[in-house]
């Protein structure tokens, strides 16, 4: 590609490359999930400059073509994962009904004393604490949220053997006796993120979050969770019920 191409058609350099990659996106010549090549590839091969390259890069962005993860470079956008909202099914059930992998990477699990907020919707008293699980939640291998979940410690007293053990939350419950539990409330909120949930999520800071607070209860009203969930607004579309078609 050289400024003489973009004389002819009298569109400009950066649009030109815009309606080649999106081309090669959209007829699956670069599929979901690819990395593109870096910045200097790309500048060599459409013959362009650094700041002609990063304008079409950032319209393949708006366009929600392309994603751009923090330290690993630029991808091609995934499909949107849907996300049903349910008092019974947990994000590994989620992720398997669309034929993707979840996957956890615990990020900390220490006994902690709640915040406030915490401490109210799991009505516990002033002095007791709670284990805090904080978790990075991947579907494959994208980023798809980041996780504080809350149990009170005199309900799960050794949870932080049981959960290495395990590697799954509803089996962690079913160890400690909770085998019939529900959700009792989810709240939703969006924001931008802080530069470090930004960079946890490897979204730029300027593309918000969506904010999920849940509790769960056990069958006889004891509060048992308390979570907090922060998603990547690019790859997740959440919804009750039967989801949409398009």
């Amino acid at each position: 590609m050289t400024s003489s191409r973009s004389g002819r058609t009298g569109q400009p350099l950066w649009g030109l490359i815009v309606d080649e990659l999106a081309q090669e996106i959209v007829e699956d010549q670069l599929p979901p999930g690819t990395k593109l090549p870096v910045e200097a590839d790309l500048m060599e091969r459409f013959g362009v400059s650094r700041f002609t390259l990063r304008r079409a890069m950032g319209v393949l962005e708006e366009r929600g073509l392309i994603r751009v993860e923090q330290g690993r470079g630029t991808f091609v956008h995934d499909d949107v994962i849907h996300y049903r909202i349910s008092q019974h099914i947990s994000f590994s059930e989620n992720l398997r009904e669309q034929g993707k992998e979840p996957k956890l990477r615990e990020l900390a699990i220490e006994i902690v004393k709640p915040p406030a907020p915490v401490r109210h919707d799991l009505r516990l008293g002033a002095r007791e604490r709670t284990v805090r699980l904080s978790t990075l939640n991947f579907a494959d291998d994208i980023v798809v949220s980041v996780s504080d979940n809350y149990y009170p410690e005199a309900l799960f007293p050794d949870f932080a053997e049981r959960w290495r053990r395990l590697r799954s939350l509803v089996k962690t419950y079913e160890a400690f006796g909770f085998v019939n539990y529900e959700r009792v409330a989810t709240a939703f909120s969006a924001r931008l993120p802080t530069p470090e949930e930004a960079r946890q999520l490897r979204q730029p800071p300027s593309r918000p979050v969506i904010v999920t607070r849940k509790i769960d209860a056990a069958s006889d009203g004891r509060r048992i969770c308390y979570g907090q969930s922060l998603w990547s607004a690019d790859r997740v579309e959440m919804f009750f019920g039967a989801p949409f078609s398009a």
